[in-house]
C-alpha cells in the first residue's frame, strides 16, 4: 500500500511498492509572539486571501489586531475579523496584537527572496523580510545603496542607521535581520527606490 511518510527535508514523501518518491514539500514557519504588539513577517507565502485566512487561523482567538501600513483588522469574538485588511503579502511588515504569548505556526511554501521585490517609499515603509535565515545589515541593504541618513528599526528597540561618510550601518542595537520579525526602514534619497534581498 502507500505509506506517506516524512523526512527530515520537511517533504512528504510516499513509499509504495519499494519505492521512495517525494508527492509534496511541507514548510513550517514557527516564531513566538509575545502577549501584546509584535511585529511580524513571513518567508512562508502569505500573498493574497488565502494567505491572509492562514494568518488569522495561526492566531486563533489570541489574536487582536493586525495592521500594516495603511489599513487593519480588529478581532471580536462572535464577529471574526472586522476591518480594511483584506490580504497579506511577503513583503509587507504586521503589527500584530495578542492577547497572550502565541505560538504561530504558518505551513506553505517557501518564497524566493530573489523573486521579491519590495519598494521603499520616500520618508518610512513597513518592511517584511522573507528569508528564511538570517543576514546582516550590511549585506541585506548593500544592493539599494543606502543614503545618509536612512534608518532600519524593529520593535524592541533594535535601530541602526546609515552614515554615508563612513560608507556604513552603525548600531548598538540592530546588526542583523532575523526570520520572523518586522521592519520599518526610512528612506532619506527623496525617491522610491526597489529592495531585493540578496540570496547565497
Amino acid at each position: 500500500g502507500l505509506n506517506v511518510i516524512t523526512n527530515i527535508a520537511n517533504h512528504a514523501v510516499a513509499y509504495e511498492n519499494g519505492t521512495y518518491k517525494v508527492v509534496q514539500s511541507i514548510y513550517e514557519q514557527r516564531h513566538t509572539l509575545g502577549a501584546g504588539w509584535n511585529w511580524f513577517s513571513s518567508y512562508i507565502n502569505i500573498n493574497g486571501e488565502d494567505g491572509f485566512e492562514k494568518l488569522q487561523k495561526a492566531l486563533g482567538t489570541s489574536g487582536l489586531h493586525i495592521k500594516n501600513q495603511h489599513q487593519f483588522v480588529d478581532y471580536n469574538e462572535g464577529w471574526d475579523w472586522n476591518g480594511t485588511l483584506e490580504s497579506t503579502s511577503v513583503e509587507e511588515m504586521y503589527m500584530i496584537q495578542t492577547s497572550e504569548q502565541v505560538e504561530l505556526v504558518l505551513k506553505g511554501d517557501i518564497v524566493n527572496p530573489a523573486d521579491i521585490e519590495i519598494t521603499l517609499n520616500n520618508g518610512w515603509t513597513y518592511i517584511g523580510y522573507p528569508v528564511a535565515t538570517a543576514m546582516n545589515i550590511e549585506t541585506a541593504f548593500a544592493g539599494i545603496e543606502p543614503q545618509d541618513g536612512d534608518i532600519i528599526k524593529t520593535h524592541g528597540g533594535g535601530v541602526a542607521q546609515y552614515y554615508a561618510e563612513w560608507n556604513t550601518w552603525y548600531s548598538q542595537s540592530l546588526q542583523s535581520m532575523t526570520p520572523g520579525f518586522g521592519y520599518m526602514y526610512r528612506n532619506t534619497s527623496g525617491e522610491a527606490k526597489p529592495l531585493v534581498y540578496p540570496t547565497a
